[in-house]
């Protein structure tokens, strides 16, 4: 049995979204403002720990605050290639090219196996537009 759905258009829901009965567009600002303020102020999950947490920023793209979490944990276990290679992320989304890198590389020395960590150098290099390195590199 085949369903038929149908498709609203968008302007069906821009003319409600305008209607008269819907709040003022102050009354649409004030609430937009207060759920940004609302989620920038989410307390911590309690119970995560640090590597949770620094993944959690990463999904939010609260890239700062996952960058601070992830050098913790990278420079108390500095044995661990996750640590570095996701420091790099966090670095290669805030466009720190330079810093990515070297966290990249660091991962990599620490296991040489680390496909992640090699992609990532690859990933930089060819940004850059040193494409023979980017290949090699991968």
């Amino acid at each position: 049995m085949t369903r038929n759905f149908l498709a609203i258009p968008a302007v069906t829901f821009l003319a409600v979204a305008l209607s008269p009965s819907m709040p003022s567009q102050e009354k649409l600002v004030q609430i937009a403002n207060t759920s940004v303020s609302t989620a920038a102020q989410t307390p911590a999950v309690s119970g995560l720990a640090d590597e949770e947490m620094a993944r959690l920023h990463l999904a939010r793209k609260e890239y700062k605050e996952a960058e601070d979490i992830f050098y913790r944990l990278a420079v108390s276990s500095p044995k661990n290639p996750l640590y570095w290679n996701e420091l790099g992320i966090a670095h290669h989304n805030q466009a720190q090219l330079d810093l990515a890198i070297k966290c990249y590389q660091k991962a990599a020395k620490v296991d040489p196996h680390y496909a992640d960590a090699q992609n990532n150098i690859g990933t930089v290099l060819y940004e850059r537009k040193k494409f023979p390195k980017a290949i090699r590199a991968c």
